[in-house]
């Protein structure tokens, strides 16, 4: 009888200590996928999101160890402000903050137009592709780059024990530093 006791108890304290244990939650999914995203790990961020279309172009991108793709996302942070949850359903309210890629373009498409049109009306050759990604890399690596941030309501649904995110322009956008170009055309254009 004691026996029977003692096995019961035991029984009854792993189920409570399972009951106990922390659940994954959807906030934690945020900033898992964020984390993902700034370490460049393809694989962890399709097991974030439910919108697999994105990562299926960039997959190769971000496996690549081309600097570019490092500094773009190397400032990529997010800071949890709020989150309301239902069953099967959640919204993280979220400051995402990147560099603030249009400032960046902004600077590089006018150097780049400079370059061009002095070469036109010279006799000096027009600037090298080689040239132009180097100073897009020096413009990146500038520590005094300005940062965007933006205030994102992330839309999250519960699969199994797993909350996943719904990726839509907004997210897209903010991790990409609030930039009007998406993150996929980014990481294509200095592609070989």
């Amino acid at each position: 009888m004691k026996t029977y006791l003692r096995i019961g108890i035991l029984v009854l304290i792993t189920l409570l200590i399972a009951g106990c244990m922390d659940k994954p939650a959807p906030e934690d999914a945020v900033a898992g996928a964020i984390e993902a995203f700034s370490q460049r790990d393809g694989e962890a961020i399709s097991q974030y999101f439910t919108y697999n279309e994105l990562f299926g172009k960039i997959r190769s991108e971000l496996a690549n160890e081309d600097e570019i793709g490092k500094l773009l996302l190397a400032n990529l942070d997010c800071e949890i402000l709020s989150t309301t949850k239902k069953r099967k359903t959640a919204v993280v309210t979220a400051e995402i903050s990147n560099l603030d890629l249009d400032a960046i373009y902004d600077e590089y498409v006018e150097e780049s137009m400079n370059l061009s049109l002095a070469a036109a009306f010279s006799s000096r050759q027009m600037p090298s592709e080689d040239k132009m990604i180097k100073y897009f890399t020096d413009l990146l690596r500038r520590d005094d780059n300005p940062t965007a941030s933006s205030i994102v309501e992330i839309n999250l649904i519960k699969v199994g024990d797993t909350w996943v995110l719904e990726m839509d322009e907004v997210l897209e956008r903010a991790i990409s530093g609030g930039t009007a170009h998406t993150f996929t055309d980014v990481a294509l254009a200095f592609r070989d």
